[in-house]
């Protein structure tokens, strides 16, 4: 553990990473001393440059790390990872004081990241699939044919813009008291889940035979029975495929996420768009890689692991 009231330089090319990396040091060591270096115009300068990193950008960031230095700074911390070769510079030019970069542990992250959302990810689709079975299986058995009217109100967040529709619900999770919880994240992915999983698999079930389910039940088998043992198996492949649309929607839902989580709540596609605000191209195509890859996946293992239903003769 490092002795209490060490200096910690945080050096800062974006104005709006100042407060999330102060705050999480402080939660972190609050026992450390902050001092934060701002210039906003490192990341223009470096788009507008055609010579892009070179010596002068590189004399920038060592003038930056020489006055933390001097001000006794016993670590520096750079926030914006897009400076690569030049924080290297400032970590050679000073080999005895800890030179780090925001990126340096974000791939482990990404995979961590990957394997806890996806667990996330899938019990959302799990909840989503009870009530679309349920809302199918009750529909079949109504005497008059046809969908309830009452079912379009479940296409409802996808007809209203987002940020409307979000803004709505954010004030309902404030009043309960909810926001910026795992519940009401998962929450919010329901909401928008629940309809591509029912459109996926809505047309597979209505079309499956109703002889299937009429012979078994001649047989003396009961509803759960026949819907367990017939209807299951037999569309095991659609409702796998409805799935993986679910998962991969949920995966990807980033507003949802944000207002609902407050952004105290980190996912792949979160991580993936606030860094794709500044950081080093190699981190943001690990992150791209890895948010293309899970979903990617989960959609092989719907194909490919679903055993086909034997043929009837």
């Amino acid at each position: 553990m490092p002795d209490p009231g060490v200096r910690i330089a945080l050096v800062h090319a974006l104005a709006h990473s100042i407060a999330p990396i102060n705050a999480e040091l402080a939660r972190a060591w609050p026992e450390a001393r902050r001092m934060n270096l701002l210039d906003d115009s490192l990341s223009a300068d470096l788009a507008a440059s055609p010579s892009g990193l070179d010596e002068h950008m590189t004399g920038r960031f060592l003038a930056l790390a020489g006055y933390a230095i001097d001000t006794g700074a016993a670590a520096i911390l750079f926030t914006c990872s897009a400076f690569g070769p030049c924080i290297d510079a400032v970590a050679r030019r000073w080999p005895d004081r800890p030179v780090l970069k925001p990126n340096e542990a974000m791939i482990d992250d990404a995979v961590a990241l990957a394997r806890a959302g996806a667990r996330r990810v899938a019990l959302v689709a799990t909840f989503a699939l009870a009530p679309s079975l349920a809302c199918l299986e009750a529909e079949q058995r109504r005497p008059r044919a046809g969908p309830p009217p009452a079912l379009s109100l479940l296409y409802l967040p996808l007809l209203v813009p987002q940020v409307a529709f979000l803004f709505g619900a954010q004030v309902l999770l404030v009043r309960g008291g909810a926001d910026g919880t795992l519940a009401a994240v998962a929450w919010a992915h329901l909401i928008y889940v629940l309809p591509y999983l029912f459109l996926s698999l809505a047309d597979p079930w209505r079309a499956l035979d109703p002889r299937y389910a009429r012979t078994a039940a001649s047989l003396g088998a009961s509803p759960l029975r026949v819907f367990v043992a017939v209807k299951l198996p037999i569309l095991a492949k659609p409702v796998a495929i409805a799935c993986a649309v679910a998962f991969a929607v949920s995966a990807g839902l980033y507003l949802p996420t944000l207002f609902a989580g407050n952004g105290l709540v980190p996912t792949l596609t979160t991580e993936a768009v606030t860094l794709s605000a500044g950081a080093d191209r190699r981190v943001i195509g690990a992150w791209a890689l890895a948010q293309a890859a899970v979903p990617l996946v989960v959609y092989a293992a719907a194909v490919l692991l679903t055993p086909r239903p034997s043929r009837v003769r």
